[in-house]
């Protein structure tokens, strides 16, 4: 995986990760290597994602009743990341 492509991924998923944390939240971004990998870590505390919606997580198109707002999402994000992946 490429260096740009890479920051792709981790732009989508910060972005994700500050759209669905409240204003007074916090995003937790964890970086780390191994002898054949580095390693992101990114988590929030805001919405969860429900168990049901799990075995959907990488479908096209795929969005939760939820959103952040008044603004819906298309569910494109994580199915693109993960044919990025």
């Amino acid at each position: 995986m490429d260096g740009i492509l890479i920051v792709q991924v981790l732009f989508n998923i910060i972005s994700n990760a500050i759209r669905y944390t409240k204003e007074d939240g916090n995003i937790y971004i964890k970086v780390w290597n191994t002898t054949k990998q580095c390693v992101f870590r990114i988590s929030n505390d805001g919405l969860l994602i429900n168990d049901s919606d799990l075995p959907h997580l990488f479908e096209l198109y795929y969005s939760t009743d939820r959103y952040s707002g008044n603004e819906y999402g298309i569910g494109l994000a994580i199915s693109l990341l993960n044919k990025q992946i």
